[in-house]
């Protein structure tokens, strides 16, 4: 009898389902797709949005690179803001808005820009068409004749043209101008009062106007009228300044913390309170030595210049870096008139005197000199430059 063979049926495998790329075109595996975009599609032509993950086409106009980062529109807007001054993108809560000029800016350009239009002077006083004042604008209220002198640096074109009302230009030696710029040392007309406020204006509009800047080699020095003050009051406002040097210098950028034109005093507080004639400031900010009436005299390279004293009639302090912004122009002026207001009440006041001194914490000493809006600002400079 035949053997009977089964025969075994051989089915075909099923078709391997495959799905087109709806970028490149290739038939792909449905596990190797996501979205119908194939990963070598993904890899080459898609980034995914660093905050929320949403897939972006890599030259669609929604997308935003900030360093290592990606952002889609929303969460970019949401979090950063482009800073046309220096051409970077800056986190949302670091930057101002510039009225203005309608546009956003970092710390240091805002700083450096201004953004309130200066309204209804009192004389009606023509300024440059650009007439602009920084954020935070107060008007100074102080009765002492106050000085200006402002190391800064114009584009080399404006050489020729007239500086504004109430300066002068002189020579400086000590700037160092960058490329394409000429550097010089504008002087104000001693001033007070509205007269200071309109001052200020001039030159920070004027330097708005025609391109002015600073760098580091620059500085500002203020002038404070000393001829109504005694000895002894001079002696008291050095008391109080030396009290708070330390974080006067901590609100100064580096470069003028180590300065040779700008030194701590280093007088002895006991030595300072001994004070009662002319001739033992002299013996004692001379060290035994004449006074001299030539400017460049190596003793007026301290924070606070007692040497100007002896040569312009004021007391002059140093420390600022070199800024055309009126805001700070006017903060260090308040925090100037401040110490020498405090030093000249305190000569009267012995009791005071030993409690500022002996007593007082340095958080203390800051509320008695300043206001609020003042030491907010001073510890803003200190967190900035300790940074």
């Amino acid at each position: 009898m035949p053997s009977l063979r089964r025969t075994q049926r051989v089915t075909e495998p099923p078709p391997i389902e495959t799905i087109e790329c709806e970028d490149c075109g290739e038939d792909c595996s449905p596990n190797d797709l996501d979205d119908g975009v194939c990963e070598t599609c993904i890899d080459e032509n898609y980034y995914d949005c660093y905050s929320c993950g949403e897939r972006m086409f890599n030259e669609s106009d929604e997308l935003y690179y900030v360093g290592d980062c990606t952002y889609c529109s929303d969460c970019y807007h949401d979090r950063y803001v482009y800073c046309e001054g220096c051409d970077e993108d800056v986190d949302r809560d670091e930057a101002y808005y510039n009225e203005s000029r309608g546009v956003w800016e970092c710390d240091n350009c805002y700083d450096e820009s201004y953004d309130n239009c200066v309204e209804n002077f009192e004389d009606n006083l023509s300024l440059p068409r650009n007439t602009t004042t920084s954020k935070n604008f107060d008007k100074l209220n102080i009765h002492r004749h106050v000085g200006i002198e402002a190391e800064c640096m114009y584009p080399n074109e404006t050489d020729s043209m007239s500086y504004p009302v109430g300066w002068q230009s002189v020579s400086d030696g000590s700037i160092h101008a960058d490329d394409g710029y000429y550097g010089t040392e504008l002087v104000s007309t001693p001033a007070n009062g509205n007269a200071l406020d309109k001052t200020i204006d001039y030159l920070t509009n004027w330097s708005n106007e025609y391109g002015g800047a600073v760098n580091r080699s620059c500085g500002l020095h203020i002038h404070f009228n000393s001829l109504d003050l005694s000895a002894r009051q001079v002696a008291h406002i050095a008391i109080v300044y030396t009290k708070i040097e330390d974080t006067i210098f901590s609100m100064m950028p580096p470069s003028r913390r180590g300065s040779n034109w700008c030194r701590p005093l280093g007088l002895g507080l006991v030595d300072l309170q001994s004070v009662k004639y002319e001739q033992d400031l002299v013996d004692l900010y001379y060290r035994r030595a004449s006074p001299s009436t030539e400017k460049y005299n190596d003793n007026r390279y301290y924070g606070l210049n007692i040497h100007s004293r002896y040569y312009h009639g004021s007391l002059e302090f140093r420390h600022h870096s070199g800024t055309l912004n009126g805001t700070k122009i006017r903060n260090w002026i308040r925090i100037c008139n401040a110490i020498i207001e405090k030093g000249v009440r305190l000569a009267d006041n012995l009791d005071g005197l030993i409690t500022y001194i002996n007593t007082m914490s340095n958080e203390d000493r800051l509320s008695y000199l300043f206001s609020t809006d003042l030491i907010e600002y001073i510890n803003k400079r200190i967190a900035k430059f300790d940074n």
